[in-house]
């Protein structure tokens, strides 16, 4: 809950409950801004509760392994303050997911352009964080200024992300 009362994942929590959710997929798009903010010290609790949703049959997998989304990049490395501790905060997702059983967690981190700019060299900064702490992709959520696919490819196939195995 936050301070407003509200439970901000009552959607997750009802979709989890439903004893037939006739093929409905799920997957988790952690925000990382208030009221939804998840800073270094309530870190643990929320893996916790994280890993035991990827755990069921219904949670959305990419290359076998539970999708977790990001939605900034930038401001994760904010609240957590240094590359090497949100790579650690990540690595320790993937861990407790391989605790129970899970063969790790495929960590899909967001970013776009600053306010009021345009042009693909604004995304720049986005590519590095991803890239330095240890992020396997990246994804452009309500993204307009996104460019076309070249010669039939994907735009950004040739960035140099972690392995996808």
């Amino acid at each position: 809950m936050n301070d407003l009362g509200e439970n901000l994942n009552a959607a997750l929590q009802i979709t989890y409950a439903l004893p037939d959710r006739r093929g409905m997929q799920y997957a988790i798009l952690y925000v990382s801004s208030p009221p939804f903010l998840v800073g270094p010290a309530d870190w643990t609790a929320a893996v916790t509760e994280w890993v035991g949703y990827m755990a069921d049959s219904a949670y959305v997998r990419i290359n076998g392994k539970p999708a977790f989304f990001i939605i900034n990049v930038g401001e994760v490395r904010q609240d957590f303050g240094t590359s090497a501790a949100v790579f650690a905060a990540l690595q320790q997702l993937r861990a407790a997911a391989q605790a129970q059983g899970l063969p790790g967690v495929y960590v899909v981190g967001g970013f776009g352009t600053p306010s009021g700019t345009v042009g693909q060299e604004t995304l720049d900064d986005g590519f590095l964080i991803a890239q330095q702490d240890g992020y396997d992709a990246v994804a452009f959520y309500n993204y307009p200024f996104a460019p076309p696919p070249v010669n039939g490819g994907l735009p950004f196939s040739t960035l140099p992300m972690r392995g996808t195995g």
